[in-house]
């Protein structure tokens, strides 16, 4: 069984399988838009969820930064 937990990054949520042994199983959802990812890297699912914002023309909530 798979439960999320949301993150300290908007749209980024931590999916576990309870029936794994030392958190193998361990990883990073982003999603936005009505699309969604999986990633090892909890920056890396941050990072596509500004791109994917981005790219809707909204501004980024997570890492990235407009200039």
């Amino acid at each position: 069984m798979k439960f999320s937990v949301k993150t300290e990054y908007k749209y980024v949520y931590l999916v576990k399988n309870n029936t794994t042994v030392n958190n193998e199983n361990t990883k990073y959802r982003g999603a936005v838009c009505g699309k969604y990812s999986y990633f090892d890297n909890i920056k890396d699912a941050a990072k596509w969820v500004d791109l994917r914002l981005i790219e809707q023309g909204k501004e980024p909530v997570n890492i990235l930064v407009r200039k």
